[in-house]
């Protein structure tokens, strides 16, 4: 019975998403999001089982099932599902293209619950692959420019990342003759840092975060939740378990702390001096995927129990919380037609009575007591407190934990204000939100109380876990503790200071020229270390630049000829838009690595 289960779980995104695309009413993901609700339920009360597909190879298999750690993420992923599926029976009644994207909706759900519930490397490389390549159509939705651009980039260093994590995974066969969870230990570092470079491309982790401020704001309000609420928690997943099973987690740590600090600084210092709302929640995410790295990182380093509890519970959190926070930027795109945070304000009016339910997402991610944030960072900052590492590098991570709380705090207070209680620059009148975007946006806010408040269910399911994976975690934890609550006030203090002196100096309005962005600082470094080489390397980066011109233009006929075999099943124009454009040439790539790989296997062995 179990088995059926899990293979109701992973399926049903995808066919109800199909069925979505068919049917005008677009309300099969509710239905299935339910039942798959009710499917972890049973999965969670039965036996840990597993199910396995043999594929490809003789002894290699995708292996799917249903331990505590997955069926967590699983769960919360389909809670994200259900919540943005119900606020797209509104929101995408405004958009084109309605039918496509719920198809590749439902892919990219159904790819991210493969990850989870995956137990080896080849099912997480294969969830991941049609989570990537499922998305890229969500991000590539709009049909402007700068959406397109923004497609390509997510599109190109999902393909980097994939072929990373591959050659990792061919890496790991010839090594430990298994790709199994279960029956890996001591992962060689060479082949971690393969495995981990793929992944943290997905998780938006410095210095590959440059994606996520260009991917979210183009993408409609729906698909920005997914793919910051769920999306980047694969790759964090991944390195999870990376990092459970690499031979020198010592310094493989030690590494994962320093760029976790680096990317939870520089996601909120970004963050603090955005306009467009949708933009400051990206690089919301890149920071708080600091704090996730930072507890894997902990736990990597000396197995430090409340690192790894830590980082999977904030994973959970951040899926809620940033998921309704983008559903609200939906809601205010509909309602005003801008999410420029400086010609928003007065949202309070379209809310209504409802306003505070609306404001519970951003108390969440700021760690106010009573809601889910707080749990999370709290087990992360009593995770750093006891760890063992190096104590000059674990006075300058409490330092900078603090100070990026400040300034996450801060930046939802801004949030807050300009979009729903600032006045409007606009005189006309808002419209009142919708009963969808409210009951699609409650949804989550029904599970961030819920986490804030009564913990103790999760948080014994991670001690379990923990003590299983021979971690130690505390016979008395106090989350609500006073030394707790009591940093958790000061932390709301100096974000509110942090706020005034923002708004009063306009450090908020301060823009850095487009060539300091950081895709052009990292383009411009790239030419200059090419300039420092002198003729020779001149001369080689010439000749690379006209291989490169001319496998572009290869590769760009190659493509136009495979758009000619995209797949259009029927005249009618209704079947004809569930035709996925670009995405044929990716199926090639993949069936030619695939090819390679079996031709290539009776010589190695």
């Amino acid at each position: 019975m179990n088995n059926w289960l899990i293979f109701l779980v992973l399926l049903a995104p995808v066919i109800c998403g199909l069925l979505d695309a068919l049917t005008p009413k677009r309300v099969f993901g509710i239905i299935g999001s339910f039942v798959s609700l009710l499917a972890i339920g049973g999965l969670w009360l039965g036996d840990h089982t597993a199910v396995s597909i043999p594929v490809l190879l003789p002894g290699v298999g995708i292996t799917y099932g249903a331990e505590p750690l997955g069926l967590l993420l699983a769960g919360v992923t389909i809670v994200v599902w259900l919540g943005t599926s119900i606020f797209s029976v509104r929101y995408m009644k405004h958009e084109h293209a309605v039918p496509r994207f719920y198809v590749l909706f439902g892919l990219s759900v159904g790819g991210a619950i493969a990850c989870f519930l995956a137990r080896d490397f080849l099912a997480l490389l294969l969830g991941f692959e049609v989570m990537s390549l499922a998305s890229y159509g969500l991000v590539a939705h709009a049909k402007n420019d700068r959406a397109q651009r923004a497609g390509r980039l997510y599109l190109n260093l999902g393909v980097i990342g994939g072929v990373l994590v591959a050659i990792a995974l061919a890496l790991l066969w010839d090594h430990a003759g298994s790709l199994s969870y279960a029956k890996l230990h001591d992962i060689p570092l060479h082949i971690a840092v393969l495995l981990s470079l793929g992944f943290a491309i997905k998780a938006g982790a410095y210095p590959m975060h440059f994606w996520l401020p260009e991917a979210h704001p183009v993408a409609p309000s729906p698909g920005s939740a997914l793919l910051s609420g769920i999306l980047i928690k694969t790759g964090a997943f991944g390195l999870l378990q990376v990092a459970s099973l690499t031979a020198d987690g010592h310094t493989y740590g030690l590494v994962l702390i320093i760029v976790a600090l680096v990317t939870m600084s520089l996601g909120v210092l970004l963050a603090l001096v955005q306009h467009d709302a949708k933009k400051m929640l990206a690089y919301h995410s890149v920071s708080q995927m600091g704090y996730i790295l930072l507890g894997i990182g902990l736990w990597a380093f000396d197995h430090n129990a409340l690192g790894l509890g830590g980082a999977v519970l904030h994973i959970m959190n951040h899926a809620l919380f940033k998921s309704a926070l983008f559903l609200i930027c939906g809601s205010a795109l509909l309602s005003a037609g801008t999410v420029d945070l400086y010609k928003l304000g007065s949202m309070r009016k379209a809310f209504g009575l409802l306003t505070p339910l609306a404001l519970i997402p951003a108390l969440g991610i700021a760690g106010v007591p009573g809601f889910n944030g707080y749990v999370s960072k709290t087990l992360l900052h009593d995770a750093l407190l006891h760890a063992h590492t190096p104590s000059a590098l674990l006075v300058i991570a409490e330092k900078i934990f603090v100070l990026v709380a400040f300034g996450t705090v801060c930046s939802f207070i801004k949030f807050t204000w300009y979009v729903f209680f600032a006045d409007r620059k606009s005189t006309s009148e808002l419209p009142r939100t919708s009963v969808a975007e409210i009951a699609g946006i409650g949804v989550m806010v029904i599970c961030i109380v819920a986490l804030g408040l009564f913990p103790q269910p999760v948080l014994d399911t991670l001690a379990h876990t923990a003590h299983e994976l021979h971690g130690h975690w505390p016979e008395h934890l106090e989350i609500f503790g006073h030394h707790a609550l009591e940093s958790a006030v000061m932390v709301l203090g100096g974000g509110l200071a942090l706020f005034f002196i923002g708004l009063y100096t306009g450090l908020f309005h301060l823009h850095l020229p487009e060539r300091f962005s950081t895709l052009a600082i990292s383009s411009s470094l790239g030419r200059l270390v090419l300039a420092t080489y002198g003729s020779i390397s001149g001369v080689l980066a010439r000749a690379w630049l006209a291989l490169w011109g001319w496998f572009s233009r290869e590769m760009d006929l190659l493509k136009v000829s495979l758009q000619c075999l995209d797949c259009r099943p029927n005249p009618s124009p209704s079947l004809r838009t569930l035709s996925v454009t670009n995405l044929n040439f990716d199926v090639y790539v993949v069936m030619a690595v695939l090819s390679v790989l079996i031709i290539m296997y009776p010589l190695v062995m």
